[in-house]
């Protein structure tokens, strides 16, 4: 095996391992805050949830970056991802939280909190 391409690898790893540790400590932020909201909601007698379903458009385009949008949103306590639109161009999401405003509110915190961060370490 020729070794140029073997460095050639080991540049790219370095190059996206600060960006890869940025994100790391990124998403472990939105974890414990989003954690931390819906443990104080279940905590609370009266629940603050407001549940409902937003339509994500994405500017992930392969399978690999929507599938990793897909599972962080679901990963994050608060939000799951329901389903993909055939063509690829939306995320079903629900969230537990439409207190944050309308619809858009929502897709915006989405796609800033997720989608952009794991399109900024992918590509």
């Amino acid at each position: 095996m020729p070794l140029l391409p073997v460095l050639r690898g080991s540049r790219t790893l370095v190059r996206r391992l600060p960006r890869a540790l940025r994100f790391i400590a990124h998403y472990a932020g939105e974890l414990l805050r989003s954690g931390l909201r819906v443990a104080h909601d279940v905590a609370v007698p009266r629940s603050l949830a407001r549940p409902g379903i937003v339509r994500m458009p994405l500017d992930a385009c392969t399978d690999t970056e929507i599938a990793l949008v897909a599972n962080l949103i679901s990963l994050t306590p608060g939000t799951l991802t329901v389903d993909v639109s055939e063509d690829e161009r939306f995320l079903m999401v629900h969230v537990m939280f439409m207190d944050e405003g309308d619809e858009g509110r929502v897709i915006q915190s989405l796609k800033k909190t997720v989608e952009e961060p794991i399109l900024n370490l992918v590509r």
